[in-house]
């Protein structure tokens, strides 16, 4: 927390979310001085009682892009929109070479950065969205009525998740997807 303070970052909101038999994710968002770049900060709680902490850098662009470069070991493995550039590095730890690693692809991108204007649970929220409606398009998530007696992920789906794991586990990166 120090150190984003001095990087000249604020908190911009915390929240609290159960994800199941009484377990809790907390995640603090922090925002730059020109809220151009927001950093999720996020507490995952371990078997072992332990907590493990992974960040998420995200930035908007004027043409529309988003840019998040974040180092969380869980996988994706569905599809994001074409308007976004995701990296993923989960063996990156410091949160310093992240941030200065998510200013560089957005430098050499040559990207005009615009600011965030809504809070971080409105934007996770339509964001939870567009990923549900990308990834229900693509085959990687059943459509909703299908949802109850199929699960939310397709067959293809599993096998993306099963492969993400072993590149993530075993590799260190995400699977790139073409």
């Amino acid at each position: 927390r120090e150190w984003l303070r001095a990087q000249d970052f604020r908190q911009v909101q915390a929240l609290k979310s159960e994800i199941g038999g009484g377990i809790f994710l907390r995640i603090s968002f922090y925002q730059n001085a020109d809220a151009t770049i927001r950093v999720q900060v996020t507490f995952i709680p371990q078997a072992s009682g332990a907590i493990t902490v992974c960040f998420a850098l995200s930035s908007l662009t004027a043409d529309g892009a988003r840019y998040v470069t974040d180092n969380l070991y869980v996988p994706f493995a569905g599809f994001y929109p074409e308007h976004w550039f995701v990296e993923r590095a989960p063996w990156r730890r410091s949160l310093a070479r992240l941030l200065a690693r998510h200013r560089a692809r957005i430098s050499r991108a040559g990207a005009t950065l615009v600011p965030f204007t809504d809070d971080p649970l409105t934007d996770i929220n339509t964001t939870q969205l567009e990923l549900d409606r990308v990834n229900t398009e693509l085959g990687f998530l059943h459509h909703p009525p299908e949802r109850e007696d199929h699960g939310k992920i397709t067959h293809e789906g599993r096998y993306r998740v099963w492969k993400e794991i072993w590149m993530l586990n075993y590799l260190g990166r995400a699977m790139r997807y073409e």
